[in-house]
């Protein structure tokens, strides 16, 4: 196979080349003579045919000519010609193929000799019977070794004529003659099963009936016996000469071998061999047809062919070893132990054995080895890794294998597994040494010499991490040198004595970064290239070795010339032929490197695409058992990742991470090698956290940097990128946070590094980054001067072209900025952060990923100077940069978004209003590709605070420039709710799709369910499934939508569906945005949009941050808002009678915090109120309302058997007492058990899970007790229950819920702020308590906008739920319940002060209030309770209702 391969690198036609194989050796020869005239034409054909026929041959005289030829080839071809390193690679190749010809003569000559030695011995005993049986006898020996090494027929039968003469020479009653007699059978049984020949067995036969004899029993063998026999050996003799043998053929062998049993079953030597060949025949017939019964025979006649050999005999060895192998095959289908057990007996069975070199027996000993060291991986047993010892240093004792290196380096890797157990430095030592006579034993055509060496390698840098001392690999090197210097240039061996020496350099290089070791390997290693001619090293391992050290040192220097120089030599030896699949691995990788390096220095895309294309073929040509499959993955990873940095296609990155995985997977040790594998995974996560917000990545990412961290050695020169790396991390997770521990420990790892290590210009970064966070935090002007400080000293240690500089001006830029704010807007500190911005801008690439990040932070600078100078062309020059960010399509698609956000408002302050609506709707589109449906929520919620204002903005251009209200209306849900928005897809019903089109809704359904289960970033394959999944999904929605009857699966609403949301009563949508306010009133027939030109934004937000609890606010959203809305759908004046009008509210922007219901002027007599004409819902969005009319059961539920979850919570952990919660919950037990309702009541244990687990079989859920608010992350707010602190019942945990089945009623959440936001971030998302349940499957909830107070929860509650019991459990008795509840306790509770223009707290009577107890069930203002309850609002007014 090798020659044939060496063949490739001649240019001859392939017909000619198939033509010269098929031809036999005399006919090339005679081609040969034909074209030797010719030979100054056709150089190249001619030496190929003359290597042709040496690898035919074996004749030095062939080769020679063709070297001789191709050296006169060489000496015309001019030094420019393209050809020219061809022609070297043939020449070289031809020359290696001498020096292994030599090796082998040598070889051949040595025993050539000893035979010489032995027929002289021989010659000079012709009177003494007994010398020359003896020296018959020696001679015999060596024919035979001779004849295992050669095959040649001649040499057995010689031997086979020797040991005859010895047995006729020796006296039957002496003892050699019976070991004699033995020999002589064997030999002839060898001899048949080569040759198949009758006589051939007779000889056996013969010998067998000698032995016979010398016991006092005959053996006959008649006609019929001789028949049998005959079949049988022309069986075999026709196989043989077929070349190939088939099952038929294997089924006749079995067929004849079992008749021939029968013949020599008197015979016990006759009988074990053919037992022995039926065994093996067997044992090929299970292999084709896998029959459990022939491996069991097989197993069977092969222990009864080893019973009846004389232990001493030598074809027991062979039998052993073939009962071993077919035992191995048995073992590895059944893993039965028993079998294992028997193998171990057998090999030292076998050790018992007299042996000579044997292949087959160091082969199965290997793989026996192999299998006892895979039984020790799963079972950690020393036992087993000492049987996997012991059999494997058998298997090479004696062996002239000649895979003898890859033997020994598998037995110097058990010793250093048993090292790592027992640390035991005997061990080690073992394992160094075996690895070193590997080494040694490793030819120039050996493929395993690489692997070995890497392994060498690793045993170097695992005795450097014990000793910190290179004592051993010193000597190595000293040595090494020495020999060379004995060397004579022409000495073959010196080129194998350079390249160890550059192999040894290179290595040394590595554990201590010594430059000098690495200039010197790659001297040594190009001499020993240009003597490589006489060397028996193949020139492509030279190449490789070269290529490496190039390596190394461009690690070092990284100039574009070295990297051009390896990348020629790594093409090179990608190029030459290959002995295995491993090589070319290594190769490819190499080159995948070195090209990959060689783009982070110019940028050139085609050279990433390449590098890519090179590391893929790698791991592809990599087996799964690949020594360096680890490497492999991770350095096609870090292509990938370097690959994202400049194209950002997310795919890549999550490819990297997978494959970085993989690879740690496959690090068996825990080292630095496994430390630098975690931080590039940690490298990767950090990435994917800061483009799609994922916080689990960055949770990941600290944890594995921690890890690395930790096994990293101080001293080693990557701990203080881990380290830095690190600090990072925890930065970034502050900033999400505002963690203080994060801060501290991230400011700890700066503080403690080296700044005069060869990290300094980044220590001094990290350092300024987290000094002005300190500042921000506390406002410290020290702490700010020297963040400015240690960013300088940064910029002052970087070259103007590296990679970093762009980003230390913008942030220098951030923190002068940010000094602007802090001190009297000194222009100054805003000046000199517009500069710095300026110049990160100026000199980043135009596609970096952070050219868009720069941007839009000079734009809010810009927007600064703006604001306090109000020239126009600063408002111009803040448009335009921030036009600039949105289109950079490389840019992070949050900060896209947020520079398009800040556009927008500047583009309407210059009433560009149709270049503004443009821009707002291409960045609507952009908003799937950043919140997906795999974020978690806490993600989601984060993504989602960057979008605020966008919806509302696009929904008012869209009304500016005269678009349908419809149009409108689908910009404004297109942007607003995208949380609940996606659940609210995962839980659609789908019947419609699944009647029309079955085989779409099935996919859709399963790949909805695999869209819902819960992101677990530890998990093997969540990038290689993930990001798949959610674009397949995708790609399936948008089929489904090509279908008829399904253009809006999953879209907001529009058209019938639309309007059909107001069957029961108008809808009505406020948008509120900064230059203009809107009401869509959506009814039956139509969608009208009502301008509001009395309400603005602006004094939302000013009533919204200490007005809002007030008569005069309630008067003002009259005035403003809901008197225009309700005289334009009619509603002038009171209803007649108990029917009222129902109205659906969706507020969007800041008037979601307020109370619209409530509007009006509240005094006696008056009916300018909300309350008084209509009875009001809230929505979240028109989706969300639409979703919950299609999902919702029956308007009128069945009460049997219904029953209802009532929880009382007066005394949470560390909140104050609630005096009137038990006596709310008692209230409504009497009133649900023997009221109208008739409901079961129960009331669970007041744990997170007793109540979670309660709900999926009730009616109805009642919660009285404390709320608890978070404003930072609405989606942990909570109901505070007795593990509130510990395990609170979230938003989180209700939105994960999936209660439609059971569709329950109501819940009835009778706390403070369960419909409250703070943050105007997250108020066009409305994540509340009250969305929540509606979500989990509540058709009905009521809930609170603030804080509520203790007694007054007690009538709205009864109030409302008698209503529900007169009316039934319908969808409008539980509206009317509520407004009624409301509107009585207005009239009876509040209005005596109302009435004379007091507030609420004037009447309140505090005095007698015991501290002890709270009057407002609210956790998060516990401290404020005395403020609060001077300050408290009407109690009427926070109640509201969500439902269909």
């Amino acid at each position: 196979m090798d020659d044939l391969i060496e063949t490739a690198l001649f240019r001859v036609e392939p017909e000619l080349v198939a033509e010269l194989h098929e031809r036999d050796d005399e006919e090339i020869l005679a081609f040969a003579g034909l074209h030797e005239d010719t030979v100054d034409m056709q150089p190249e054909l001619y030496i190929f045919t003359c290597y042709l026929l040496y690898t035919r041959t074996r004749l030095a005289e062939h080769l020679e000519k063709a070297i001789l030829l191709t050296e006169g080839w060489l000496a015309v071809t001019d030094e420019e010609d393209v050809d020219r390193l061809r022609r070297s690679e043939i020449f070289d190749m031809l020359s290696a193929n001498m020096c292994q010809h030599n090796e082998r003569t040598a070889q051949r000559s040595q025993l050539e000799h000893a035979i010489g030695e032995a027929r002289h011995e021989l010659g000079s005993n012709e009177e003494d019977d007994a010398g020359r049986a003896d020296a018959s006898e020696k001679l015999a020996s060596l024919l035979y070794t001779q004849y295992t090494q050669n095959k040649e027929i001649p040499d057995l039968e010689e031997a086979i004529r020797m040991t005859r003469q010895a047995v006729d020479l020796t006296p039957t009653n002496h003892d050699n003659y019976p070991r004699r007699l033995q020999n002589l059978a064997a030999l002839s049984y060898m001899q048949f099963q080569r040759t198949g020949k009758l006589e051939d067995m007779n000889r056996v036969a013969e010998a067998a009936q000698h032995m016979s004899n010398s016991n006092g029993r005959i053996m006959s063998v008649d006609q019929q016996s001789s028949d049998v026999m005959r079949n049988f050996s022309d069986a075999m003799h026709a196989v043989r000469q077929k070349g190939v043998e088939t099952i038929e053929d294997t089924e006749r062998l079995i067929y004849l071998t079992r008749q021939t049993l029968d013949v020599v079953r008197d015979t016990d030597f006759a009988h074990a061999g053919m037992l022995n060949y039926l065994g093996s025949k067997l044992r090929k017939r299970y292999v084709h047809t896998k029959n459990v019964q022939d491996l069991e025979e097989a197993i069977q006649v092969l222990q009864q062919g080893i019973d009846l050999t004389p232990v001493g005999q030598p074809q027991l060895m062979l039998m052993v070893c073939e009962l071993g192998i077919t035992l191995s095959v048995r073992y590895k289908e059944s893993k039965d132990p028993s079998d294992l057990e028997r193998m171990v007996q057998l090999a030292q069975q076998a050790s018992d054995v007299p042996q000579t070199s044997n292949l087959e027996l160091a082969e199965w000993l290997n793989d026996l080895g192999g299998m006892l060291y895979v039984q020790y991986e799963q079972t950690k047993t020393l036992q087993d890794l000492n049987a996997a010892i012991r059999v494997m240093q058998q298997g090479i004792m004696n062996t002239s294998h000649p895979d003898i290196g890859n033997l020994l380096r598998n037995l110097g890797h058990l010793y250093y597994t048993r090292y790592e157990q027992t640390q035991d430095t005997k061990d080690f030592d073992m394992s160094l040494h075996f690895v070193q006579r590997a080494l040694d034993s490793s030819h120039g055509d050996d493929s395993s010499l690489q692997r070995t060496r890497n392994y060498l390698t690793k045993l170097v840098h695992a005795q450097f991490e014990r000793t910190q001392s290179t004592e051993e690999l010193d000597k190595l090197i000293r040595a090494c040198q020495q020999a060379i210097e004995a060397t004579s240039s022409d000495d073959a061996d010196r080129t194998d004595r350079l390249d160890y020496l550059g192999f040894l350099l290179g290595v040394r290089c590595g554990l201590t970064k010594n430059v000098n070791d690495i200039k010197e390997a790659i001297r040594v290693t190009k001499e020993g290239i240009n003597l490589a001619p006489r060397s028996p090293l193949p020139f492509k391992q030279r190449l490789a070795r070269l290529s490496h050290q190039l390596w190394d040192q461009c690690e070092s220097v990284l100039s574009a010339e070295e990297l051009e120089e390896q990348i020629q030599v790594s093409r090179m030896v990608v190029n030459f032929p290959h002995d295995n699949t491993e090589d070319i691995a290594y190769a490819q990788a190499n080159l995948s490197v070195r090209i990959g390096s060689l783009y982070r220095l110019t940028g050139e895309p085609a050279g990433i695409e390449e590098a890519i294309l090179w590391a893929q073929r790698a791991v592809d040509s990599a087996s799964e058992t690949h020594p360096d499959l680890r490497t492999l993955l991770d350095n096609l990873g870090a292509l990938l990742a370097l690959r994202y940095e400049h194209q950002h296609d997310i795919e890549d990155l999550e490819r990297g991470i997978y494959l970085t995985r993989q690879a740690i997977k496959l690090e068996t040790g825990r080292g630095v090698a496994y430390a630098g594998l975690l931080n590039n995974l940690a490298t990767k996560l950090s990435r994917r956290h800061v483009r799609k917000a994922t916080m689990g990545d960055l949770n990941e990412a600290i944890r594995f940097a921690e890890e690395a961290l930790e096994i990293m050695p101080v001293e080693h020169p990557e701990h203080g990128i881990v380290q830095n790396n690190l600090s990072g991390f925890l930065l970034h997770r502050f900033q999400r946070l505002q963690n203080d521990e994060d801060f501290e420990r991230a400011m700890q790892l700066t503080t403690d590094a080296p700044l005069d290590s060869h990290l300094a210009h980044a220590w001094h970064h990290a350092l300024g980054t987290q000094l002005n966070n300190r500042y921000m935090r506390k406002g410290n002007e020290e702490d700010v001067e020297k963040a400015i400080s240690e960013l300088r000293k940064a910029l002052n240690l970087t070259t103007d072209d590296h990679r970093n500089r762009a980003t230390l001006y913008h942030e220098l830029g951030n923190i002068f900025g940010v000094r602007f704010l802090r001190s009297a807007r000194e222009s100054a500190y805003l000046e000199e952060s517009i500069r710095n911005h300026e110049k990160a801008v100026d000199i980043v690439a135009k596609d970096h990923a952070d050219l868009g990040s720069f941007l839009f932070a000079m734009g809010i600078s810009l927007r600064l100077r703006y604001e306090q100078t109000g020239k126009p062309g600063d408002l111009e020059n803040l448009i335009r940069v921030n036009i600039r960010a949105w289109e950079c399509k490389n840019a992070r698609p949050f900060v896209r978004i947020q520079a398009s956000i800040s556009a927008l408002e500047m583009l309407q302050w210059q009433e560009k209003f149709e270049v503004a609506y443009n821009l707002a709707v291409e960045t609507l589109e952009l908003l799937p590709y950043v919140h997906g449906r795999f974020l978690n929520h806490e993600d989601q919620q984060y993504v989602v605070r960057h979008f605020s204002g966008l919806a509302t903005s696009a929904c008012a251009l869209a009304l500016q420039l005269g678009k349908e209200p419809e149009e409108a209306l689908k910009l404004l849900e297109q942007g607003r709710g995208l949380i609940l928005g996606l659940l609210m897809d995962d839980r659609s019903n789908t019947s419609p799709l699944k009647e029309a089109h079955p085989n779409l809704s099935e996919r859709y359904e399963s790949l909805r369910a695999n869209a819902n289960k819960p992101t677990e970033y530890a998990q093997e394959n969540q990038e290689k499934l993930s990001h798949g999944r959610e674009n397949e999904l995708e790609e399936l929605i948008m089929e489904i939508r090509q279908q008829p009857g399904f253009e809006s699966f999953l879209l907001p609403p529009s058209g019938g569906l639309l309007l059909s949301a107001a069957e029961n009563g108008p809808v009505v949508v406020i948008n509120v945005s900064g230059f203009r306010c809107d009401a869509f009133l959506i009814r039956l027939h139509d969608v009208q949009a009502l301008p509001l030109p009395d309400l603005t934004e602006q004094e939302l937000r000013a009533k919204a941050r200490g007005f809002l609890k007030t008569h005069e606010t309630l008067a003002w959203l009259w005035d403003a808002v809901a008197s225009p809305v309700l005289s334009a759908l009619g509603f002038t004046a009171p209803p007649t009678g108990d029917d009222w009008p129902h109205v659906w509210w969706i507020l969007t922007a800041a008037l979601s915090k307020f109370p619209l219901h409530a509007a009006g002027r509240h005094f006696v007599g008056s009916t300018e109120t909300v309350i008084d004409r209509v009875m009001s819902s809230y929505s979240p969005s028109l989706k969300a309302f639409i979703h919950s009319r299609q999902s919702s059961a029956p308007s009128k539920l069945s009460i049997a058997p219904g029953q209802a979850l009532l929880v009382a919570m007066p005394d949470a952990p560390s909140l104050p007492m609630l005096g009137h919660a038990n006596e709310e919950v008692m209230v409504l037990q009497a009133l649900l058990e023997s009221g109208p309702l008739a409901l079961k009541t129960i009331q669970p244990g007041r744990s997170k899970q007793d109540v979670v687990s309660k709900l999926p079989s009730c009616n109805i859920f009642h919660f009285a007790g404390h709320g608890k608010t978070d404003d930072r992350s609405p989606i942990q707010s909570s109901i505070c229950l007795e593990d509130w602190k510990t395990d609170p019942l979230t938003v989180d945990t209700l939105l994960k819920l999936r209660l439609h089945e059971s569709s329950p009623f109501l819940a009835y959440l009778s706390a403070c702020g369960t419909g409250e936001l703070s943050d105007e971030k997250f108020l066009d998302e409305s994540i509340h308590l009250i969305s929540a349940c509606q979500l989990a499957g509540f058709r009905h909830v009521i809930g609170t906008l603030w804080e509520v107070d203790d007694q007054a929860c007690v009538d709205i509650a009864r109030i409302a739920y008698e209503e529900i019991g007169e009316n039934g459990m319908t969808d409008e008795s539980v509206c009317l319940g509520l407004h009624k509840a409301t509107r009585w306790f207005r009239d009876n509770r509040s209005f005596t002060a109302a009435a004379f223009g007091r507030e609420w707290d004037e009447i309140l009577d505090v005095s007698d209030t015991d501290d002890k107890v709270e009057h407002l069930r609210d956790s998060s203002r516990v401290s404020r309770k005395a403020t609060m309850r001077k300050k408290a609002p009407l109690h009427w007014v926070p109640y509201v209702h969500y439902g269909v």
